[in-house]
């Protein structure tokens, strides 16, 4: 597989929610200077082999590659970046990160917005597709790109360690947007709580002064169990074009549980797109830096 080219990978169903999601790929491969690759996943969880069901597959599969074929036509005409096409049967879950790896996408451009958006995909389901891939996620609801940049960052930040994981995809959006950093950190009451927060603190500080990336801190009046509602209300107060978050599962019982802030962030109401980052995914920075 030729890793030499940066590729974005948009899964897409045709909808409005897809289409902005495609706004957004482009925007993000002009300034990375990647090629653009649509993925449309044909979901079928019972087939009955017969000589009818494979005729009917044929032409329903012929019709969406037409489909995706005019896309990719219209995207390569404006927006002048090259642009494959995929369509693919398969699990949903599966599909999208097996794909991505397999192109060795930089990034995986996917719209969700409430119990709709792609293959019906919700918030919940869609953090269930990019929890174990390696491959970050940026997830947009039905709005294209504001102003065609990603300048202004909201960047909240817990006691958790793997909250500070996501440093160096600020920096990179820093160095290719030219993007202001808003770091966004909670009150707690807690005493240990509180010390995680600042070390946390003073390592990203550290980062991002070294690398000379404009940033600002922001403290929150609530604890961390709010931090998802003020980021969602902070990123709407400064018109905030991206919120850089990282994915890990909350603790409990060794299962996978989407945690709630998740959750609200990814549908935040100003449709903001959303940075999802998990710590496999920080190799593939290398690759685009």
């Amino acid at each position: 597989m030729n890793t030499d080219k940066n590729k974005i990978l948009v899964p897409v169903d045709f909808t409005e929610v897809s289409n902005a999601a495609i706004q957004h790929a482009t925007l993000l491969a002009k300034q990375i200077g990647a090629e653009i690759n649509l993925l449309h996943v044909i979901e079928k969880p019972f087939i009955f082999i017969g000589k009818k069901n494979r005729y009917e597959d044929q032409i329903i599969e012929a019709g969406t590659q037409n489909r995706l074929q005019e896309l990719a036509d219209r995207i390569e005409r404006e927006e002048k970046l090259s642009t494959d096409i995929l369509a693919v049967q398969g699990n949903i879950y599966d599909t999208i990160t097996a794909v991505a790896s397999e192109i060795s996408a930089n990034f995986v451009v996917m719209g969700t917005h409430g119990v709709k958006g792609i293959q019906h995909l919700t918030g919940s389901n869609a953090l269930k597709v990019i929890y174990h891939s390696p491959v970050p996620f940026m997830l947009t609801q039905s709005k294209g790109p504001v102003n065609e940049m990603y300048d202004n960052i909201v960047f909240p930040l817990d006691s958790q360690h793997e909250s500070i994981q996501k440093t160096d995809w600020a920096i990179f959006f820093a160095k290719k947007f030219n993007s202001k950093i808003n770091i966004l950190i909670p009150t707690e009451a807690d005493t240990y709580l509180a010390k995680r927060v600042k070390n946390n603190l003073g390592y990203v500080k550290g980062k991002l002064d070294k690398q000379n990336v404009s940033y600002t801190v922001n403290v929150s009046t609530r604890d961390s169990a709010y931090l998802a509602d003020e980021t969602n209300r902070y990123a709407a107060e400064i018109n905030a074009n991206l919120i850089l978050i990282m994915i890990y599962p909350s603790r409990g019982a060794g299962e996978f549980f989407i945690t709630p802030s998740q959750q609200k962030m990814i549908s935040n109401p100003s449709e903001i797109p959303v940075m999802c980052i998990n710590p496999g995914a920080l190799f593939t920075l290398q690759t685009i830096a």
